[in-house]
């Protein structure tokens, strides 16, 4: 589950398969589906959304950049699903989520740090 957990936090910007992280581990993807849920008690897929919506949260707060370029940025197919996904996660969207965190959108900066 380590090895599992490194590849995610590497990876996740990625589209990735449930095959292509249980060969990376070594194990088959029926057991690493079984026991990663049974110890952070979330799916990969949850674990990898809430990743994406952590780093997307980052972005909003330390850039300007547009929503599809963070939603991009942070790993989701587009824009409509990161505003979905961000919405059920944090309760707010992400455009809410800039306003109230003080981001630089107002700074004139236009970049992803």
């Amino acid at each position: 589950l380590t090895r599992a957990i490194d590849y995610l936090q590497a990876h996740f910007t990625e589209s990735l398969s449930l095959s292509e992280i249980a060969a990376a581990v070594g194990v088959h993807p029926d057991h690493l589906t079984r026991a990663f849920r049974k110890h952070y008690r979330m799916t990969i897929g949850d674990y990898i959304r809430q990743r994406r919506i952590e780093h997307a949260c980052q972005l909003l707060k330390r850039s300007s950049a547009s929503l599809a370029q963070i939603a991009q940025e942070s790993g989701f197919a587009d824009q409509s699903h990161f505003q979905k996904n961000f919405k059920a996660q944090m309760k707010i969207t992400p455009a809410q989520f800039r306003a109230t965190t003080g981001s630089k959108a107002d700074s004139g900066t236009n970049t992803l740090l």
